[in-house]
């Protein structure tokens, strides 16, 4: 199964997400006991949604939920990140209407065979979210999940576990405007768990090497994330900053890099490009 970057913006990104608002509630339970052993699925995630019926030319079909999810003796829990901006998802001939929940709470339940449950709770009148699937290893299949209120929405459900993101992550870079290459070694730490709001910290340095618009210098990296992707803007004089976004592989070894250059002069005034970093 190959998962790709989420498009930051993505509208249908912030559809099933943007429906589920705030709320902690056990689903999937059913009023059973849990069994004796579970398995432990805590780690950082990123699910993807398939709605069926889906109608809007502008929205694509997936929806991808990244989320750090907690497994503690059966039950789950996790907190899943949504663009900056509420939206529409569209299901046949039915659009749901814009809300502005941000990062709802999911709960669940998961057992030793890998059945995993999750789902939002939310007070009478609004939307609930639930899907469920079998998770085996770092991968989830053969899931499914249900939309309801508003006018709801339905489809398939899989998703990925991504290892810590930690240690060097050296590359080559093509600059678009100077047609030259240069080294970018990235040196991370990510946090050992989410902080309240279901974030992951990232520190670390950033050192460009035979880039002639930059020093060679260690810029200090700092940024919060969850799912396959990371970025963020690291100031580097006055009127200028070095913009970054990086995706995660599955197995963690690369990262496939892009950088944008805000400010400087020349040649150097926007410069953006691309490469791939590959763990030491």
């Amino acid at each position: 199964m190959t998962f790709h970057h989420r498009p930051m913006g993505l509208k249908v990104a912030a559809a099933v997400a943007t429906f589920t608002a705030v709320a902690a509630g056990l689903i999937g339970c059913g009023g059973q006991s849990m069994p004796s052993s579970a398995m432990n699925i805590t780690g950082n995630w990123e699910l993807e949604a398939t709605p069926a019926g889906s109608t809007t030319a502008a929205n694509a079909v997936r929806v991808y939920l990244p989320v750090y999810l907690i497994a503690n003796s059966g039950n789950v829990s996790g907190m899943v990140l949504l663009p900056p901006t509420p939206d529409l998802i569209c299901a046949g001939n039915c659009c749901g209407g814009t809300l502005s929940a941000m990062n709802p709470s999911l709960t669940g339940t998961v057992d030793a065979n890998g059945n995993l449950a999750l789902g939002s709770a939310n007070p009478p009148g609004a939307a609930v979210f639930n899907m469920k699937g079998m998770v085996s290893g770092a991968t989830l299949s053969n899931g499914s999940f249900t939309l309801t209120g508003m006018c709801g929405a339905q489809g398939t459900m899989a998703g990925i576990e991504y290892p810590p993101i930690d240690g060097t992550y050296t590359g080559a870079m093509a600059s678009q405007n100077l047609g030259q290459s240069f080294t970018v070694t990235l040196v991370l730490n990510q946090s050992s768990g989410p902080n309240a709001s279901g974030f992951l910290g990232l520190t670390g340095s950033l050192s460009p090497t035979g880039y002639s618009c930059l020093a060679s210098t260690a810029l200090q990296v700092s940024t919060s994330f969850v799912g396959n992707s990371f970025g963020g803007q690291l100031n580097i004089a006055t009127k200028e900053s070095f913009g970054y976004t990086g995706t995660l592989s599955a197995d963690g070894k690369t990262i496939a890099f892009t950088y944008g250059l805000v400010g400087g002069s020349g040649s150097c005034s926007g410069d953006y490009g691309k490469g791939t970093l590959t763990l030491q």
